[in-house]
């Protein structure tokens, strides 16, 4: 083969290359952009309501929503952005004001668990309470007989091991380190949105937005009572993506392992993490075919080792300290299983149901194949009642999905609500729960939730509309967590708070397209006023015309 041969045929791989990695970014878009707009108008027409009622602590109340009077709203907030924010978002300072904001969150949050003083209950105290034991050298939780919850969810040990770190240093505050480690992870992940802002935009205005729309993000910021890996695992997750973005933008060495250790410390923290993985990989993998560059490959490679292969190792390690087996737990084939299943309480389709999982793990003795394939022939009977019924297939899915997004909290308030205090619960505190404070604080995240939905929407759609930004990889990377997210809790389990940390990525889009809008608008804007203004003065010094005289 001559060289000119050679070169031509890697001309046209790398044209090839480019061909499919843009249209893998704007498939990406247009799938979101689909997904944002039904999101919106379920938002703009209705709200889900997470009730703590006494017979059910998960009551799930779906009400109907005034269309007008929240489009009149959005209108005016768009009309002030127009009038009053367009040009100081030019000129502010953006890493003071990010700073700033930074504080705020951490401060928000501090004062919130101040507040609250919240102990583990459920998942969280079974993880806490065994990583006690730990600390002090007792393997007592994982022997069998004693306890199955890691039998069950071996998964768990990752954020346990995080907990025993805590104990073992901290002791008695280590419940509130913990809380303090969730407040960090908050700032974390608005600062690591605010940098994606900055790589997909290039503005200067826009990553302003962002940081002004992220003032009102409260929702994580209260989610920082639960004693859980979300916050912490997503956090270390979309550093990865930070990371792998610089990596793809500056092709730097040292960006590979920071983005694989991050990518592998947010999947101990929280398995679900491995839905981010598989997005950094696919950015990656788009930016190879352009630029077939290594250190893509390594990058992928590394984090494809470190995201899979660290909690295995966790749970390794314990296995030998406690001289015991644990096994695979409950198959992933029973948790889709359990997610395109009716619930016992129609509110909640998909939602957690033992008799799925754990019930069903338990009465194949916890065989993890036998489990598996009894899993397979009930998705495969339920696969055919979908298939064979629309109207089954659209009542389902449809209120799943307003079930799990539309609750403008992400049960932030209720995760606290039904989890013990340390100390009484002061009168604000119960107001928060239950009473007038709640309420203005619901109304608020109501309305702020659909503000984001309608203009992230918009967002998107602008940049399907200019080449140039739709081929921007960046700006595909925010809606590709997304739709991980998406699709993984329309098949299984679903519920608000596992969505907590993806709404945060609909902020940079919706600062976007109101940036756009604005800038859109306000020229036009202007001219219509100024001619509105003028008819009117021309009308005013206009002499009235005298009737003749006789």
């Amino acid at each position: 083969m001559t060289e000119s041969s050679f070169a031509g045929k890697l001309n046209k791989l790398n044209r090839a290359g480019c061909k499919i990695s843009a249209f893998g970014s704007w498939f990406i878009l247009a799938l979101s952009l689909l997904i944002f707009v039904l999101l919106a108008m379920q938002s703009l027409l209705n709200t889900t309501i997470m009730y703590n009622a006494p017979e059910d602590p998960s009551t799930v109340i779906f009400t109907h929503d005034n269309f007008y009077i929240n489009l009149l709203c959005i209108s005016v907030v768009f009309l002030c952005g127009l009038l009053f924010l367009r040009k100081p978002m030019e000129k502010i300072n953006s890493r003071i004001f990010g700073a700033s904001l930074l504080v705020y969150t951490f401060v928000l949050g501090l004062v919130w668990n101040l507040l609250t003083k919240n102990m583990p209950a459920h998942d969280s105290w079974c993880i806490t309470s065994a990583a006690e034991s730990f600390a002090v050298n007792d393997y007592t939780p994982l022997i069998f007989s004693e306890n199955d919850y890691f039998y069950n969810y071996p998964f768990q040990l990752g954020y346990a091991f995080l907990c025993e770190i805590a104990i073992r240093i901290f002791g008695d505050n280590a419940y509130f380190v913990l809380q303090l480690v969730n407040m960090l992870s908050s700032v974390a992940i608005a600062a690591a949105l605010i940098v994606i802002a900055k790589l997909a935009f290039d503005s200067r205005r826009v990553t302003n937005f962002t940081t002004f729309f992220l003032f009102g993000c409260i929702q994580p910021v209260l989610f920082t009572t639960f004693h859980y890996g979300n916050l912490s695992g997503f956090a270390f997750s979309m550093w990865a993506v930070v990371f792998a973005c610089l990596l793809i933008k500056k092709r730097k060495w040292y960006y590979v392992p920071l983005s694989a250790v991050c990518i592998g410390i947010g999947s101990v923290l929280k398995t679900n993490s491995l839905i981010v993985l598989i997005a950094v990989c696919i950015i990656l993998l788009l930016d190879f075919l352009k630029k077939w560059s290594v250190k893509n490959a390594a990058a992928l490679v590394l984090s494809l080792v470190m995201g899979i292969g660290m909690n295995p190792l966790i749970i390794y390690q314990y296995e030998q300290r406690a001289d015991v087996s644990l096994g695979d737990g409950v198959p992933m084939v029973l948790w889709l299983d359990m997610g395109i299943h009716e619930t016992g309480n129609p509110n909640r389709p998909g939602w957690y149901n033992p008799e799925y999982t754990v019930i069903r793990y338990a009465a194949k003795e916890h065989d993890g194949d036998a489990a598996a394939e009894s899993g397979w022939e009930d998705i495969r009977e339920r696969v055919g009642e979908l298939a064979g019924s629309a109207a089954e297939r659209a009542h389902f899915f449809t209120k799943k999905t307003l079930s799990q997004w539309n609750d403008p909290l992400y049960m932030s308030i209720w995760v606290s609500e039904t989890r013990p205090s340390r100390t009484d619960r002061s009168e604000f505190v119960q107001s928060m729960y239950t009473g007038n404070a709640g309420v203005a604080v619901l109304n608020f995240a109501n309305f702020y939730q659909s503000l984001v939905f309608v203009f992230a929407a918009a967002g998107v759609f602008i940049i399907l509309m200019k080449k140039k930004m739709r081929q921007n990889i960046f700006c595909a990377v925010l809606p590709l967590v997304f739709l991980g997210g998406f699709f993984y809790h329309l098949l299984f389990e679903a519920m608000p708070q596992y969505n907590v940390t993806y709404f945060t990525l609909f902020v940079p889009l919706a600062a976007y397209g109101f940036s756009e809008l604005c800038d859109r608008y306000h020229e036009r804007f202007w001219v219509y006023l100024k001619k509105l203004f003028r008819r009117k003065e021309n009308n005013e010094s206009a002499e009235p015309v005298s009737a003749p005289e006789n």
